[in-house]
C-alpha cells in the first residue's frame, strides 16, 4: 500500500540495493507473498527503477561506475553506455540495472540535484551518512528498535520524573553550598567540617540518583541502556541519526500516510535559547 500510495501521488519509485538480481528477486517474491515454486515479476510494478548490486557506499561517489540493465528472464547483463536524455525511452527498454552511480539514478527519475530525493534505508554509514553528505540527499533511517524504545519510554514516565527531580535537587544543594561557604567566613582547617557536611549531603544524593538512573536504563537493556543515551547526554548513534538523518522511524511502512506530506523541521535551541524561552 505505501509503494502504490507514493506512485498514485506522482512520486518516482526506486529500489537501490547492493543485493545482486537473483537474490533481491527472491526476497521481493517472497515478501509479495509468492510461493518459492511460483515466482513472477508482478512485484517489480511496484517501483519506476531497480537497482542490484549497486556497490554502496561507491555507488554514491563514484560518478564513472558503469550502468549494465539485466535481462530478467536469464539474469544477463547488457552495456547501457550510460542514460539517455531521454530517460523514459530508455526505461522503456527495461528498467533493472545492476551497478551504475548516482548521477545515472538522477537521470531515471528525473532529477537535476538530490535535495528532492528521499532514501529510505537501514544502515547508518552506507545508507544515510554517505548519501547525506556527499549528495545532500534527504534520508530516512529504519531503526526497527525504535518500537521497543518508545514502549519503554512511555511506561517510565514517573521515573523520569523523579530523575529530573533528583537533579535538580543536586543543582540546589550545589547553589547552599556555595552560599553557606561564603557566609561562613572560614578558611583552610576552618572550613573543613562544614565542606564534610556539605560533601555528605551531596554524596546521598549522588547515590540515589544513581540507583534510580541505573533502574531506568536497565529497563531498556539490561547491559547496553537506552539505545539514544549515553548516561545523560545523547548517545554517539543519537548523534548520528540527529547530524544525517531527515526522518526515522521503526519500519518503512510507517511512511503509508506520507504520500502527500510536507516534512517541516523542528526548530534547533541552543541552552541559552531554550533557558530565554522559559
Amino acid at each position: 500500500p505505501m509503494l502504490r500510495a507514493f506512485k498514485a501521488a506522482g512520486k518516482k519509485v526506486f529500489l537501490l540495493t547492493n543485493s545482486h538480481w537473483e537474490y533481491t528477486d527472491v526476497v521481493m517474491n517472497f515478501l509479495w507473498g509468492n510461493p518459492p515454486d511460483a515466482p513472477d515479476l508482478q512485484w517489480t510494478d511496484l517501483f519506476d527503477v531497480i537497482i542490484c548490486g549497486a556497490k554502496k557506499p561507491h555507488f554514491l561517489t563514484d560518478p564513472y561506475l558503469n550502468l549494465f540493465r539485466v535481462n530478467v528472464e536469464d539474469g544477463t547483463l547488457q552495456n547501457t553506455d550510460g542514460v539517455d536524455d531521454d530517460y523514459e525511452a530508455f526505461l522503456a527498454e527495461g528498467k533493472v540495472f545492476q551497478g551504475g552511480n548516482y548521477r545515472d539514478l538522477h537521470k531515471m527519475v528525473g532529477l537535476t540535484s538530490g535535495e528532492r530525493l528521499l532514501y529510505v534505508g537501514d544502515h547508518m554509514f552506507s545508507d544515510v551518512l554517505r548519501t547525506k553528505r556527499s549528495l545532500g540527499w534527504r534520508t530516512c533511517l529504519i531503526i526497527p528498535e525504535l518500537e521497543h524504545e518508545i514502549k519503554v519510554l512511555d511506561s517510565l514516565v514517573g521515573l523520569r520524573q523523579d530523575i529530573r527531580r533528583l537533579r535538580e535537587e543536586q543543582r540546589i544543594l550545589d547553589m547552599e553550598a556555595n552560599e553557606a561557604v561564603t557566609a561562613s567566613g572560614l578558611n583552610g582547617e576552618d572550613l573543613e567540617p562544614l565542606l564534610q557536611q556539605l560533601d555528605e549531603k551531596q554524596g546521598g544524593k549522588k547515590e540515589e540518583l544513581s540507583e534510580v538512573t541505573r533502574t531506568y536504563h536497565q529497563s531498556f537493556h539490561p547491559t547496553w541502556g537506552q539505545l539514544f543515551k549515553a548516561g545523560y547526554q545523547s548517545s554517539q548513534f543519537a548523534k548520528q541519526v540527529e547530524g544525517y538523518a531527515c526522518l526515522y522511524t521503526s519500519k518503512a511502512s510507517n511512511l503509508v500516510a506520507c504520500a502527500l506530506r510536507h516534512f517541516r523541521p523542528a526548530i534547533d535551541e541552543v541552552p541559552h535559547e531554550s533557558a530565554a524561552a522559559s
